[in-house]
């Protein structure tokens, strides 16, 4: 019977991507993100995809002859 091995120590290149900062922290390029926030505008055009701005409520006029 063979005895089971330990488990290793995570590798000393995980830790270094670990510590390092994100791409979002140094400003980097992400095709994940842009993609999202560009939606169905990508590739069509520069302004990015917004839904449409709610309408604006309607005024209502304060009933008259009550009290």
């Amino acid at each position: 019977m063979v005895p089971p091995k330990a488990a290793s120590p995570p590798s000393l290149l995980m830790d270094a991507v670990v510590t390092e900062p994100s791409n979002r922290q140094l400003g980097q390029y992400n095709f994940s993100a842009f993609s999202h926030r560009m939606g169905a505008n990508l590739d069509r055009s520069v302004v990015p995809q917004r839904p449409p701005p709610a309408p604006p409520l309607p005024l209502l006029a304060p009933a008259v002859g009550r009290h």
